[in-house]
């Protein structure tokens, strides 16, 4: 849910952007019904390794067209880019 809804009349109100101000009693201003908030968190965890193991390097095209070459992590798949100089 992206906005702060009213139980009583489902008056759409807009967060304030800080969670923990958003925390706590409000008044509906449509209604004026009273009504908790409360902000539920959900984590998201992500990870990669401190010692890449990287597969073979790879020619590709990007966006522009343009040839590059990288080569991929065989566990987290972080991707490293040959510069032009490496070559």
């Amino acid at each position: 849910m992206d906005t702060i809804d009213c139980p009583k009349c489902e008056h759409e109100h807009q967060p304030t952007g800080l969670h923990e101000d958003d925390i706590g009693e409000m008044e509906c201003e449509k209604c004026g019904f009273k009504f908790e908030v409360e902000v539920e968190y959900d984590p998201v965890y992500s990870t990669s390794c401190v010692e890449h193991s990287y597969g073979p390097w790879t020619a590709r095209e990007d966006r522009q067209g343009k040839q590059i070459e990288c080569r991929f992590c065989i566990y987290c798949q972080r991707c490293e880019l040959r510069e032009e100089s490496d070559s």
